[in-house]
């Protein structure tokens, strides 16, 4: 049996991309050279990898066999060529995360990795938390950093770091400068949410939403900072991260409502049970666990 990588190759871009058309398109390849690359790599193996329907190419058992042997392999094989060298200082990390952990805590946590490592080849990828589980779940990314529930079998998450949330309102709401209130008082309010998918959304109905007999939604945006400017015009109540809060509540934009229940949830570092964890993502796995966040 004779598989070359860029059999591998072929058979990660195809299960990551859906289609030969897009994956042809990922590798800088014709359709024709992925279609023989996967015929080759099937007839060597012994099985087909793919079911086919209609154009779309979809992963079989024994693809979900192949896919971590494929992935560690590609991956030992970028670190080859700087084998012998310093082994944190070569190859690639792709790390996804939520848009709260991806636009407030990754530049610092990237920053210091660099800078205590020597390693400076990351590639970001910053979606809503579904979103990213599902790239991760793809071999897409090595790793992820997200702040809602993982719901896929094949991912493993692990608490990290404490995320407390607080209670937005514009500078001019009735509640404001009335103490700390209770759930009951905020009963009819309306609110302004993420979009599906973000785990923000997801703790928003979990810790205030489910408690609420008329909880009315105002707008729904994909943007932490859209969403701040929202309330700051007065569109409705939110409820954040204080990571996310802080800068528009030092700068007096929009005011805390500071609420008799706790809201607190927890960011999570999520791998794949099957990813290869070479000493690059292993490093990076224990500079996460070290890393606090930033006092405000």
């Amino acid at each position: 049996m004779h598989v070359t990588l860029k059999q591998l190759r072929v058979f990660v871009s195809i299960t990551q991309a859906g289609t030969l058309t897009a994956a042809a398109e990922r590798l800088n390849l014709t359709k024709p050279a992925i279609s023989m690359a996967l015929r080759e790599l099937e007839s060597h193996l012994g099985h087909p990898l793919f079911d086919r329907f209609r154009n779309r190419l979809l992963l079989n058992a024994y693809g979900e066999q192949l896919l971590p042997w494929a992935d560690e392999l590609l991956t030992r094989a970028a670190m080859l060529p700087r084998a012998l060298d310093e082994s944190l200082t070569g190859g690639t990390l792709t790390i996804g995360a939520s848009r709260t952990v991806g636009t407030y805590l990754l530049p610092a946590l990237i920053a210091a990795f660099r800078k205590e490592t020597g390693h400076h080849d990351q590639r970001l990828w910053i979606s809503h938390t579904s979103a990213v589980c599902t790239a991760l779940a793809r071999f897409e990314l090595d790793l992820a950093l997200v702040e809602g529930e993982v719901a896929q079998q094949a991912l493993e998450p692990s608490p990290w770091l404490d995320d407390p949330l607080c209670v937005l309102a514009p500078v001019s709401h009735s509640l404001v400068g009335r103490g700390v209130l209770k759930l009951a008082e905020l009963e009819g309010e309306a609110w302004l949410i993420r979009e599906p998918g973000s785990g923000s959304r997801e703790q928003f109905f979990a810790l205030i939403g489910s408690r609420l007999r008329y909880c009315p939604v105002s707008l729904e945006l994909n943007s932490t900072e859209a969403l701040l400017q929202a309330v700051a015009a007065g569109l409705g109540l939110a409820c954040l991260s204080r990571l996310a809060a802080a800068d528009a509540l030092a700068h007096g934009r929009v005011k805390e409502l500071p609420l008799a229940v706790p809201l607190n949830r927890r960011f999570h570092i999520v791998l794949h049970r099957d990813k290869y964890r070479g000493p690059l993502l292993e490093r990076f796995i224990q500079h996460c666990q070290s890393f606090s966040l930033p006092v405000r």
